[in-house]
């Protein structure tokens, strides 16, 4: 019985597509990516929520000095 030898270009199952775009050009502009415009997309939602808890703290203490 022979063996068989494991030919790995027909059994890799995974394929890597080029990078395109600003993925090319920029290496921090990747998934998680540290480029301003990634970092600001992901965390879009917190600076959301932290600017509307910074506008609520001000308008309690407005009304606590009007007091």
């Amino acid at each position: 019985m022979k063996s068989k030898k494991y030919n790995w270009k027909l059994h890799n199952k995974t394929i890597k597509h080029p990078y395109t775009g600003a993925k090319l050009d920029d290496r921090t502009c990747r998934n998680h990516g540290s480029c301003l415009r990634c970092r600001d997309d992901r965390l879009y939602r917190s600076h959301k929520k932290l600017r509307e808890t910074q506008e609520k703290l001000m308008e309690f203490l407005e009304e606590k000095d009007e007091e």
